[in-house]
């Protein structure tokens, strides 16, 4: 099942080249995997790319990553109903998400599916909602990240793939996954995000650390289990 791939059927959607200034925007996460593989698939990693053996139980291991894109050349894609303002995806972002676990770190840079969401909080019920996956059939993994609030825990301009500029702890839901594409490695699995950030590159070495918001808080998993705010990312494993 692919995180962050948008069923079209389910929005009217409008289509058209982005022209928005494009910055690099570069961040991290970090959390703990799910005790069992992924619904649907049998093992956590039997191809051993972790570095523990192709039966190793991950759940419970600390993961953590980062990330990069450039949305130059993007194609955006309105959510209807809301609008661009609300609720806006960038396909074909320059994007490359790792993860590691126990020091060993394995990396997707997206090509079958490169896309970012940005949802603010005036989509009812929605939240405030920043998404990135990265599927790379060659590499074998597809990697999504997804962190949301309902409680102003960070702010997102849907109209600006430049503006996500946060840190948080504990956000109010999130969802990570990490697949691996190959079928015969029957492998995958999800994880918490207990700690995510994002910024511009470019201030990355200057940056003055802050204060993390949303500290403190219990991070929830979408409800029902990790595949959950799939109305406008998900769609059946193919």
């Amino acid at each position: 099942m692919r995180l962050l791939q948008i069923i079209l059927v389910a929005f009217s959607v409008a289509l058209v080249v982005s022209d928005a200034q494009a910055d690099t925007l570069t961040g991290s996460y970090s959390g703990f995997v799910f005790p069992t593989p992924v619904f649907g698939r049998q093992y956590f990693d039997f191809g051993n790319f972790f570095g523990q053996g192709p039966n190793a139980n991950l759940g419970g291991e600390r993961i953590s990553g980062t990330f990069t894109y450039n949305p130059a050349g993007a194609t955006t894609q309105v959510c209807d109903p809301g609008g661009a303002s609300v609720c806006t995806n960038y396909f074909g972002v320059m994007d490359t998400i790792t993860a590691t676990i126990d020091g060993h770190t394995v990396s997707s840079t997206g090509v079958q599916i490169s896309a970012l969401t940005l949802t603010n909080h005036e989509m009812a019920g929605e939240g405030t909602e920043f998404g990135l996956n990265a599927t790379n059939e060659a590499q074998g993994l597809d990697i999504g990240i997804v962190v949301r609030t309902f409680s102003n825990q960070f702010s997102i301009n849907p109209l600006d793939p430049n503006s996500p500029d946060f840190s948080v702890h504990n956000p109010d839901e999130f969802i990570g996954q990490l697949f691996f594409t190959d079928p015969a490695l029957n492998s995958g699995f999800n994880f918490t995000i207990t700690r995510f950030a994002v910024e511009p590159q470019h201030r990355r070495d200057t940056a003055v650390p802050g204060p993390i918001a949303g500290a403190g808080l219990p991070g929830l998993i979408f409800a029902g289990g990790g595949l959950l705010g799939c109305k406008r990312y998900c769609a059946p494993t193919l």
